[in-house]
């Protein structure tokens, strides 16, 4: 039996000749892993192994195809958190640092792309692009092929279906749609949301209850949120909202904050990189 995947969007899109209804996600991402000869895994910087998507993996490799695994987002960290990264996830080379952002690494992955699809030895390669959504995947497709071909959007799972693109003479990309592995994917499950909200797999403005994801995060990385807002207060959302809220004007009628909107404002900042990981 396939592994069952849930994917962040309903809508899916084609390649090739499939059949006239729609191919399911689960069905979207094996047809991708099947039909490619090289796979790229993008992954956050911030959250590489939490991001993992440790099935597609063994697929891949039990196929013996190579895997080239991306570290996007680079430019949300700094010189020396940067470093403490590589030391981190030493274990896990090869590796390639880049930011889609600043162009960073993609000259890099460009060689790495061109080496790996001539040990393929066809003459027509088939490059495939996984990874959680939110990773920047779309971002390094357009980047890759030098214009905007795949559609990119901050929000999680923007990429509709399969897209087909061709990045140079005998080599196509495959921009699959983000998927969220079904062991951290959940619909009920709250802590599982608020997981996959902070990874950014989960839109800010698709999550049940923002509020709780803030509070995941101050937890998980005391301060940062305190920081980036200026508030003194360390470790209470109840005051982050209420002081956040009236900052932006998120207001009710009578006076109160209106704390969704405060909540899920805090998650947007933080799903775009405006509060650093510290």
């Amino acid at each position: 039996m396939k592994p069952r995947y849930s994917f962040s969007s309903r809508r899916t899109g084609h390649i090739g000749n499939m059949k006239k209804q729609r191919p399911k996600y689960p069905d979207l991402l094996v047809k991708v892993v099947n039909e490619s000869d090289v796979l790229i895994e993008v992954l956050d910087i911030r959250f590489v192994k939490e991001m993992q998507n440790p099935d597609a993996e063994g697929w891949i490799v039990k196929q013996k195809k190579p895997l080239i695994l991306v570290f996007n987002k680079t430019d949300l960290l700094d010189k020396k958190e940067l470093g403490d990264k590589i030391v981190e996830l030493e274990s896990m080379r090869p590796f390639l640092f880049i930011s889609t952002k600043s162009r960073r690494g993609i000259s890099v992955l460009r060689d790495a792309i061109k080496r790996e699809t001539l040990k393929v030895g066809k003459e027509y390669t088939r490059v495939g692009v996984i990874g959680y959504p939110n990773t920047g995947k779309s971002s390094l497709v357009n980047v890759l092929v030098g214009k905007h071909s795949a559609g990119t959007g901050a929000e999680a799972g923007f990429t509709k279906g399969i897209q087909k693109l061709k990045l140079m003479q005998g080599v196509v990309l495959l921009d699959s749609p983000g998927v969220i592995p079904p062991k951290e994917y959940s619909t009920i499950d709250q802590s599982k949301q608020s997981k996959d909200a902070t990874y950014g797999a989960r839109s800010y403005n698709k999550v049940k209850y923002p509020d709780d994801v803030v509070n995941d995060i101050m937890k998980n990385y005391p301060g940062v949120v305190e920081k980036h807002y200026e508030i003194k207060e360390i470790g209470d959302v109840g005051i982050i909202l209420e002081d956040v809220g009236r900052k932006k004007g998120f207001m009710k009628k009578g006076g109160e904050v209106n704390e969704d909107m405060t909540a899920r404002s805090i998650l947007k900042d933080w799903q775009e990189g405006r509060i650093k990981v510290k």
